[in-house]
């Protein structure tokens, strides 16, 4: 999962910074959701589908 977290991450932007910028989230958790460290909670997977990022594929590894 992390991976796919990862690559839909960085379709909002090419640095965390501006990637936490549009979710409103620390730096540090985009470096932890991109590392895979961890992962985004519910929240930020609600904050992730209106960013335009695909969450179903995220949580199943199926697009849509």
């Amino acid at each position: 999962m992390s991976e796919r977290v990862a690559e839909e991450l960085f379709k909002l932007g090419d640095c965390n910074a501006e990637i936490a910028r549009k979710l409103r989230c620390s730096k540090s958790a985009v470096s932890d959701w991109v590392t895979g460290r961890n992962i985004p909670t519910a929240y930020y997977l609600k904050s992730l589908h209106y960013a335009g990022c695909d969450v179903i594929y995220i949580l199943t590894g199926e697009r849509v």
